[in-house]
């Protein structure tokens, strides 16, 4: 449990870290903001991918289930934040500097889409796949 603890941790200092400096110029205060934001959406995208995932999938008890949720939502936000937030944050960096066209920005919300689809279709199989494999361990830890 301490590895996972560690490793979130190491995942979301990297992410603000990268976020924040490809925030660029924008003041600080907006770049708390925008980084808030962004963890926030991409939280609760996760936990829709979350709930989707878990489909017909049934738990031994609800306290099993509430862990894992909180685990793998909090994993996997940071996990797609540092897919995503970078991006977004310099795509905010360069509409701030007055350095992208209409063109361009349209582009980059394109890409942002595709990989958001992407992200939901691929991890909702991997999370599924995570819950059923740790029922299964726990069932035979209860054998």
């Amino acid at each position: 449990m301490a590895l996972i603890v560690i490793t979130i941790l190491i995942i979301y200092i990297v992410l603000t870290i990268w976020s924040w400096k490809n925030l660029g110029y924008i003041e600080k205060r907006k770049k708390i903001i925008y980084i808030a934001l962004g963890l926030i959406i991409t939280y609760i995208l996760t936990l829709i991918i979350f709930i989707n995932s878990k489909g017909d999938i049934t738990y031994p008890n609800n306290e099993i289930e509430k862990v894992m949720q909180n685990i793998l939502v909090i994993l996997f936000t940071g996990v797609n934040a540092c897919i995503i937030m970078p991006y977004i944050a310099k795509t905010l960096d360069k509409i701030h500097e007055n350095e992208i066209t209409k063109e361009k920005l349209i582009t980059r919300i394109i890409v942002i889409i595709v990989v958001l689809a992407i992200i939901y279709v691929f991890e909702g199989e991997y999370i599924k796949s995570i819950q059923n494999g740790i029922i299964n361990v726990i069932e035979n830890l209860n054998k």
